[in-house]
């Protein structure tokens, strides 16, 4: 399985690719992702998309709706990646 910090780290990097006003610096995991960080679902989406060609897995309109925090998209991504079989350590 992918290191937590890894998944984390790459993860606010697509965050802030996809959102101009937001910097990685300012995304913790337990940031809420519509409320606090203020991502609407266009940007849920462009993130997924990202995240689903990052990592090669397969993230549904139903997973991105139960995302609540930048935590929840990590744990839904270690699991995924870790069914795909997905190294440990991928470059970005």
């Amino acid at each position: 399985m992918e290191p937590y910090q890894h998944v984390l780290d790459t993860l606010r990097g697509i965050i802030e690719s996809s959102v101009d006003e937001l910097a990685a610096r300012d995304i913790a995991a337990d940031s809420d992702l519509s409320g606090e960080l203020g991502i609407d679902s266009l940007a849920m989406f462009e993130i997924a998309d990202k995240a689903q060609d990052r990592w090669d897995i397969q993230i549904s309109d139903d997973d991105i709706s139960q995302f609540t925090t930048v935590d929840s998209m990590v744990t839904f991504i270690q699991a995924a990646a870790a069914k795909q079989g997905v190294p440990v350590m991928t470059e970005a």
